[in-house]
């Protein structure tokens, strides 16, 4: 590996380590459900609120992809949304969908996503906040 390779590859970790304690120390805060997925859907990181909401940990949330997690009925709407915004301007407006729970238990939730790039602007993975509303009252 050249120099200058070991460099960008160093600092490329370096910006992953602190964006990820940003991440999860918003998420402590927030007490939300946060996930990072690669651009493929697979599950990269989550922090607990996530893992014990869906009822997996991570290492079983590794073999997920967003599409597994989610009803079929909603997989169309949320391809719009990524292409539509996501990858238009970066994020995406609020919505409300649903997830499947590790015992098939489907409940609601509120999501939104934010795309992040790698330092030379290429889509990296995709950032989610996630609230399980299934407690709320219907409005």
């Amino acid at each position: 590996m050249t120099d200058e390779l070991a460099e960008v590859t160093e600092r490329l970790a370096l910006s992953r380590d602190k964006f990820y304690t940003l991440t999860m120390a918003l998420a402590r805060t927030l007490g939300e459900g946060i996930v990072l997925r690669a651009m493929d859907g697979k599950v990269v990181q989550a922090n607990k609120a996530y893992q014990d909401m869906l009822g997996y940990n991570l290492k079983q949330l590794h073999k997920k992809t967003y599409q597994e997690l989610t009803p079929a009925k909603w997989h169309e709407m949320e391809e719009k949304l990524h292409q539509e915004q996501v990858m238009q301007r970066g994020w995406c407006e609020v919505y409300e969908k649903e997830y499947i729970k590790s015992d098939g238990t489907v409940f609601p939730v509120r999501t939104q996503a934010w795309l992040v790039r790698d330092e030379s602007g290429r889509p990296l993975y995709l950032l989610g906040i996630v609230r399980d509303i299934s407690g709320e009252a219907a409005a």
